[in-house]
């Protein structure tokens, strides 16, 4: 498959805050890829300078094939999607919509055609003659997407849409967004901190963090095989429980030690053993593989229950069953799947490969 859009080494400081540092994607056609990363990782950056909103300091733009870098943001024939909206307050959302096509000066009936055509796409045909001010958040999101639709772009960019929406319509507009791209078959490039929408919309995801681009690969890789520590520990919730230990033919810690399921070790290695609360069990099987340590906090979530456990000088968050009844301070013993663990590097961050 060809690939709509690759940086190649792009860095932007803004005085000095440096922005991006040495940033490579490759987008592939088609694909529903999103930048996902905290406030401040350089994702709306990203977005601004593919857009060509902002200039890098060094590093290319290629948009399907071709160097960009210098194009104007007309000539890259991108459309954006911004958490904000930006609709003209005074005009329909029909209006809204045939907006940019308008501007091509095309004829009155392709464009009431066009928008016609996103409308039932979108499902707002009912919304055409309404102004923004007469609907509703969700609904001037779907006016603001059509208005970026109907264009027919070589590639969507979004940055945030779905931030000003309540939680039941962001998990609405999550299915809506992957049904239409599926429909359409063109590029989104999609910018959150939502892990949630990352794990559920995308094809293949980039964490950022500090500008700088820290893996890159399917939803599940990046879950299932965090590249490093900070990986592991911004993705998933509750996150990552975290414990140092010694590793060798064990995984030894303060009040604890596990078999080693192969992690590739010489010697007494510090390092750090990193195991998600959902591959963790309150239903002991195998002794060798268990922690023992008392109960800290009990938070009932009625589809699970979350249970703080105290282990020496360390506390390690687990899922228990809805119907768990566990009292502070009561001694308990955690199992642990030796085969979903990970293991970083305590001087570093790099996650330690298995043999």
């Amino acid at each position: 498959m060809s690939s709509t859009i690759v940086t190649t080494g792009i860095g932007k400081s803004f005085g000095d805050v440096q922005a991006l540092r040495d940033l490579d994607l490759d987008v592939p056609e088609g694909a529903f890829f999103v930048l996902l990363g905290p406030s401040g990782a350089g994702k709306t950056t990203t977005l601004r300078v593919i857009a060509g909103l902002e200039k890098p300091d060094y590093g290319t733009v290629h948009l399907t094939g071709i160097d960009a870098t210098e194009a104007t943001p007309a000539e890259r024939d991108l459309a954006m999607v911004f958490q904000s909206y930006a609709l003209y307050p005074k005009q329909t959302a029909a209006d809204n919509i045939a907006s940019p096509l308008r501007a091509r000066r095309l004829s009155k009936a392709d464009v009431d055609e066009r928008v016609l055509q996103v409308a039932r796409l979108l499902h707002i045909e009912h919304l055409l003659q309404r102004k923004p001010g007469q609907m509703s958040g969700g609904e001037q999101q779907r006016v603001a997407l059509g208005r970026a639709l109907v264009r027919e772009p070589r590639a969507f960019l979004m940055d945030e849409p779905l931030t000003n929406l309540d939680l039941k319509l962001r998990v609405e507009m999550r299915t809506e967004l992957t049904r239409i791209h599926r429909s359409l078959g063109r590029t989104f490039l999609y910018v959150t901190n939502d892990q949630v929408e990352a794990m559920s919309m995308a094809d293949q995801v980039a964490v950022l963090h500090n500008g700088a681009i820290q893996q890159v690969g399917p939803p599940t890789e990046i879950y299932d095989r965090p590249a490093n520590r900070w990986v592991g520990t911004f993705v998933g919730w509750p996150r990552m429980n975290l414990l140092p230990c010694t590793a060798n033919g064990q995984l030894s810690g303060n009040g604890w030690q596990l078999p080693n399921p192969g992690f590739a070790v010489d010697g007494d290695r510090p390092a750090l053993l990193g195991v998600r609360a959902e591959d963790m069990s309150l239903d002991v099987r195998d002794e060798s593989a268990a922690l023992a340590g008392t109960v800290y906090a009990v938070e009932p979530l009625g589809d699970r229950t979350l249970v703080d456990i105290e282990i020496a000088d360390q506390r390690i968050v687990v899922k228990a069953p809805p119907t768990a009844s566990l009292r502070i301070g009561e001694s308990v013993r955690a199992s642990v799947d030796l085969d979903r663990v990970h293991l970083f590097d305590a001087d570093g961050e790099a996650a330690i490969p298995r043999r």
